[in-house]
């Protein structure tokens, strides 16, 4: 018998919060690299919360998972767009494919009349490098700054 299998299903659970921990810790390293704000885990978190704050209007989930399929990429996106909506900030979900850290956000940020009611689905979803991320959507990045917009309040229904 291996020492994974040995594992009581408690120690299973402890490793896989000590490993979301980590990711969590990596993303807000990550995040902190590129927009130069104090990102922290969020660390007494309910149902509903996001993962990470110190990014002004987008809530953040970090998903550090060894396999990833179609399946759990769409329940983290509805994950992550129904805890935005329900504090109206954009979703941003973070999860590792293989080695390398991804981001997806709301496509409807990027054209003329984009519905962000939408952003449920995981196919209204943009997925890239978090270095793509910034460049696309770094006038979001700084909303807190006057003169800069915030287009998903226009676009709620």
């Amino acid at each position: 018998m291996t020492a994974a299998a040995a594992k009581t299903p408690a120690q299973r659970g402890l490793a896989s919060r000590r490993k979301g921990q980590r990711g969590e810790r990596e993303v807000c390293r990550i995040l902190h690299e590129l927009t130069g704000r104090t990102i922290k885990r969020r660390v007494r978190q309910h149902d509903g919360d996001s993962d990470l704050e110190g990014l002004p209007d987008w809530s953040v989930e970090v998903k550090n998972c060894a396999r990833v399929t179609p399946g759990l990429l769409s329940g983290w996106w509805k994950q992550a767009a129904a805890q935005a909506r329900a504090v109206n900030r954009l979703p941003l979900l973070f999860f590792k494919h293989g080695r390398e850290w991804q981001c997806a956000w709301p496509a409807a940020l990027h054209y003329q009349g984009g519905n962000l009611a939408n952003t449920v689905h995981w196919h209204e979803a943009l997925v890239s490098h978090p270095l793509t991320w910034r460049a696309m959507c770094k006038p979001l990045i700084y909303t807190d700054r006057p003169d800069c917009p915030k287009p998903y309040q226009e676009n709620q229904p």
